[in-house]
């Protein structure tokens, strides 16, 4: 009896030390782990320090770039009547269940000053200038197009 109560121990105070390290290892990743996701050595990412494809996007760049873009159209809204937001569906799933939060950044940045239509749209195709003669249409994601009417 007294060999299993002494395995019972060390059982015991194994899987304590294993809470703990996971513990802090939770810790460590609310803190770092953006850090972490965009690191420049992670080889499914980066190939010699240069993004591979793609774009790496979280909630905070999502909103950031919301913001940017109410702003700019905050700064040409001289003779607009209504706004009209289109915002890549892809962003909604970087949101997750934060998904209404660029519409209410939208409404608190233009407090009403301007009737407002949100929609989500499903990949934009748009103009990249090349040169100043030539412009190739490319796949936009993660789009966040607002236009002043």
């Amino acid at each position: 009896m007294k060999k299993i109560k002494n395995r019972a121990y060390v059982t015991f105070f194994l899987v304590a030390v294993t809470v703990i390290c996971l513990i802090y290892f939770i810790i460590l990743l609310v803190i770092n782990g953006g850090d972490w996701a965009s690191a420049r050595f992670n080889p499914a990412v980066y190939k010699r320090g240069v993004l591979v494809s793609g774009t790496l996007l979280d909630r905070d760049d999502v909103m950031l770039t919301t913001g940017e873009a109410v702003d700019m159209a905050l700064n040409d809204i001289d003779g607009a009547s209504a706004l009209l937001f289109y915002s890549c569906v892809s962003r909604s799933m970087i949101l997750g269940s934060e998904q209404f939060k660029e519409m209410e950044l939208i409404d608190q940045k233009f407090g009403g000053k301007l009737p407002f239509m949100m929609a989500s749209s499903g990949g934009e195709i748009c103009p990249v200038r090349i040169s100043e003669i030539k412009a190739v249409n490319r796949f936009q994601n993660n789009a966040f197009i607002a236009c002043l009417i």
